[in-house]
């Protein structure tokens, strides 16, 4: 019979043991342990993402944040916050992060999935200012300049339009291209200072393109209009 008490007790010990270490935590947010959220790719950093919920029948204990490498952060409380200013839809639109709960003798993980919302971007000239030049006696029709604005957004379609220095209205936009709309005349004016404005339907971007009206467009005046131009995408390249 002593035998039999032993083996009962070891018995009923090893259960306790065992029922001890069994998870006893349920999670509430997210529910069931698997959940979704979102944020906006322009979120500042320590903007709220998701709060962390969880009940337990111990002593519920801190969250911790499993998944490394990502830009949230996540407070002991269960507080889910952006840590790092770099969300951009197009490069991660969604991250899964794994969260620890711990209790006095369990631990349990849930899974979020964040997803990263589409913000618009504006449209970009890659200067303020451009330069080209355009022969004395150019006809209507006559292309000047090809226009090139970036969108980060892929999806957007950009619309290029004169906004000022269209002096005697002598400039048209076809598509991306400053053409003539009257025959140029360099004796009535010999330059333009065309603000040209790009639109992406929701935000707008301008630069200034000055057109130098010459006998020759092969002649130094040209060339060194060219040479500043590059040297004017240049600068603001290496900045």
């Amino acid at each position: 019979m002593a035998v039999i008490a032993r083996t009962l007790t070891s018995l009923l010990l090893y259960l306790a043991a065992f029922y001890a270490t069994d998870a006893t935590i349920t999670w509430s947010t997210p529910a069931s342990g698997d959940g979704t959220a979102s944020v906006a790719e322009t979120a500042a950093v320590g903007d709220a993402v998701e709060t962390l919920a969880a009940t337990s029948d111990g002593t519920l204990g801190e969250f911790t944040l499993l998944t490394k490498g990502t830009p949230f952060t996540l407070a002991v409380g269960g507080a889910l916050t952006v840590a790092s200013a770099t969300l951009d839809f197009e490069t991660t639109p969604t991250y899964v992060l794994s969260i620890q709960g711990v209790d006095d003798t369990s631990t349990s993980t849930a899974t979020l999935t964040v997803s990263v919302t589409d913000a618009n971007h504006d449209p970009t000239f890659s200067s303020s200012t451009f330069s080209t030049c355009a022969a004395d006696g150019s006809v209507a029709g006559t292309t000047v300049y090809t226009l090139s604005a970036t969108d980060q957004d892929s999806g957007d379609t950009l619309t290029y339009s004169i906004t000022g220095g269209n002096t005697g209205t002598d400039f048209v936009i076809s598509s991306d291209k400053i053409v003539t709309a009257n025959a140029l005349n360099m004796a009535t004016a010999a330059s333009y200072d065309l603000i040209v404005q790009v639109s992406d339907a929701t935000a707008t971007a301008s630069a200034t393109v000055t057109v130098s009206v010459s006998a020759s467009c092969n002649s130094a005046k040209a060339f060194v209009f060219s040479l500043l131009t590059i040297l004017t995408a240049l600068v603001v390249a290496l900045n």
